[in-house]
């Protein structure tokens, strides 16, 4: 791929933002990141499995203190490591994908960024919930409401944007309307427009 192209990716819990992060990577094929992030982080120094808790965990801290110096949560020493890492990724030209961590507004101003936020109706997050995550319907409920709240804080303790506001990034898509698979197609053709970027193997 000639020109570089980053694909940020915020999700609903269920809206199967993840799945449709994979299939984009595939299409261009280019490397995702999302929990491996922290295999990269701490790839040379550091024991991965200490670390895997903290990840995309809320700071308790408001932006500007977060970002500061002063802060030394684990939460936030994991969060900082993260955006230098995927700071660095696109300074050197790299082309990615990267699910959540800030990256939307991490890198909303550079020219290769394409941001996404991806919803779902509640019925549709339910049942991937129970297909993909083994939860039953009285449980997929819940655990919808507490991962979204969970997300929400972690990127509005370290953004000045709201979680999931459409005039932080570049299209925002209802996957439950048209299904995964025509999501993707959507996405695809978005950046072929906007971009001027075809997928190598879609």
């Amino acid at each position: 791929m000639d020109k570089q192209l980053i694909i940020c990716i915020d999700r609903e819990y269920g809206s199967g933002g993840l799945e449709i992060a994979e299939k984009l990577s595939k299409a261009y094929g280019i490397p995702l990141y999302h929990n491996n992030i922290i295999d990269e982080v701490f790839k040379e120094n550091g024991n991965v499995d200490e670390w895997r808790e903290e990840d995309e965990k809320p700071s308790t801290f408001a932006f500007t203190r977060a970002f500061s110096g002063s802060v030394k949560s684990s939460a936030n020493i994991l969060a900082k490591k993260q955006f230098k890492f995927i700071k660095k990724l696109a300074e050197q030209g790299q082309s990615f994908v990267v699910v959540g961590r800030c990256s939307d507004y991490i890198l909303r101003n550079h020219p290769a960024q394409v941001s996404l936020f991806v919803s779902a109706d509640m019925e549709f997050r339910i049942e991937r919930a129970q297909k993909v995550y083994g939860l039953s319907k009285n449980e997929a409920r819940p655990a919808i409401g507490k991962k979204d709240k969970f997300r929400a804080r972690y990127h509005n303790s370290f953004c000045d944007t709201p979680w999931g506001n459409a005039r932080g990034v570049d299209l925002c898509i209802k996957s439950s309307d048209i299904g995964i698979d025509e999501t993707v197609k959507l996405i695809l053709n978005f950046i072929k427009v906007a971009r001027g970027i075809e997928a190598v193997n879609y």
